[in-house]
């Protein structure tokens, strides 16, 4: 997540959120480099929760260098890119980086160079919030415990361990299929918006959309270009025919035979 220089030196902000809890975690950083995202993925996930089983990553160049590759299979993670230009791909992560800048840019109001001082207090809120992709606090759902915050002195629960333990298999079960209808909606509402062609051979000749800055007069279709690989059942690599030949990660939707 790209922010305005701080006060401290701290621009960037590493979002990472288990989809099936919504739990968020939130580490600023001075540059996007691919030791620094390292570091961090190692120093505030790893090490608090373990390796996930698979991580779906940000399209940036920083998550594709060698550092990463090897660390994610020495951790035997399964890992997966979005792909450039299309957000819904990593729809989650791109939801929640836009309520952290909202809620920055209302707290950090006075003085937007001390948002990293902001930074976890929108942590604790979203993660003790009911999220409604889940129906309970992300918090909870990760951690076995409700964050309360009482007014008096003291914010200590007596409860039954036999009742937690069967409340929070029932409530993490109902976040399992809440999520699933979640997922299910925002499929079908964007499948009502686009038309998703393919699926595409390798070899085949296809145009992919031109995203980005291509002038008022540009071409609106990059092409002709050769499917090299199939990623995932809609994302593919393919190279364009054209000098200097590159070769780019393409949703379905943003091709056309």
């Amino acid at each position: 997540m790209d922010l305005r220089g701080s006060a401290t030196g701290f621009r960037y902000v590493l979002s990472i959120v288990d989809h099936h809890t919504r739990f968020i975690q939130l580490v600023p950083l001075r540059d996007k480099s691919a030791n620094r995202e390292l570091r961090a993925f190692v120093d505030h996930y790893v090490t608090l929760f373990g390796p996930p089983d698979h991580l779906h990553i940000d399209n940036g160049l920083e998550f594709s260098s060698d550092e990463w590759r090897s660390l994610l299979e020495a951790l035997q993670v399964e890992h997966s890119f979005s792909v450039a230009y299309h957000p819904q791909s990593n729809g989650v992560v791109e939801r929640t980086n836009r309520t952290v800048k909202d809620a920055l840019a209302v707290l950090a109001r006075q003085a937007p160079l001390q948002w990293p001082t902001h930074l976890f207090a929108v942590r604790i809120a979203l993660n003790s919030a009911i999220h409604r992709a889940v129906g309970d606090q992300p918090l909870y759902l990760l951690l076995g415990r409700m964050a309360l915050f009482g007014k008096g002195l003291t914010n200590r629960q007596t409860v039954d361990p036999d009742l937690s333990l069967a409340r929070l298999a029932d409530a993490r079960r109902l976040a399992v299929e809440v999520s699933r209808k979640m997922r299910e909606t925002n499929k079908a509402h964007y499948d009502q918006a686009a038309r998703t062609s393919g699926p595409y051979e390798e070899g085949a000749l296809v145009l992919g959309k031109i995203q980005g800055n291509r002038g008022p007069l540009g071409d609106h279709w990059l092409g002709p270009c050769s499917v090299q690989k199939r990623l995932g059942p809609v994302s593919y690599n393919v190279l364009d025919l054209r000098p200097p030949y590159r070769t780019v990660r393409v949703h379905a939707n943003q091709m056309r035979p």
